[in-house]
């Protein structure tokens, strides 16, 4: 079963946690021989992907640690909001999720650029879940490439 972590992340700035996984007599499970991945989505049930977030199990790999990390120039193109995600590692035998919960993405003023990824391309878009100002609508897409969720275009609001 996952263990269960809410987190949050500023817009702007690098986001690095390191968390523990322990066994049922709180020791350190040793992750040597595998690996992770991660994905942002706007919830469990949509099947965009917000972003992929990098997973590592650092040295020594016996002492139960995995880092998530997104670069400040990553975090600067997620919309402020409530997200989902979860973590999977593998060894190529078993296959596991180990965490998951609610990330929340505090807004920045100072951060964020609006124009820093307007024309982006990519396989999947997201509508037009940032509002800004009183006509215009933001609309998103993720570049699987990159790993980057960019403005596409500025839409007239509704």
């Amino acid at each position: 079963m996952a263990g269960i972590i809410n987190l949050s992340l500023d817009q702007g700035v690098d986001f690095n946690v390191t968390i523990t996984l322990q066994d049922s007599s709180n020791n350190p499970i040793d992750l040597t021989g595998y690996t992770g991945k991660s994905l942002l989505r706007q919830s469990y049930y949509c099947a965009l992907n917000v972003f992929a977030i990098t997973v590592a199990i650092p040295i020594p790999t016996n002492s139960g640690n995995i880092q998530l990390t997104i670069p400040a120039s990553s975090t600067s193109y997620i919309p402020p909001g409530r997200y989902s995600y979860d973590v999977i590692i593998t060894n190529n035998v078993l296959t596991t999720k180990v965490l998951q919960g609610i990330m929340v993405v505090n807004p920045s003023a100072t951060n964020f650029n609006i124009n820093a990824n307007i024309g982006a391309t990519g396989a999947t878009g997201i509508g037009p879940s940032a509002y800004y100002g009183a006509t215009s609508y933001i609309y998103w897409r993720y570049d699987s490439n990159t790993k980057r969720l960019g403005a596409t275009s500025v839409m007239p609001g509704i």
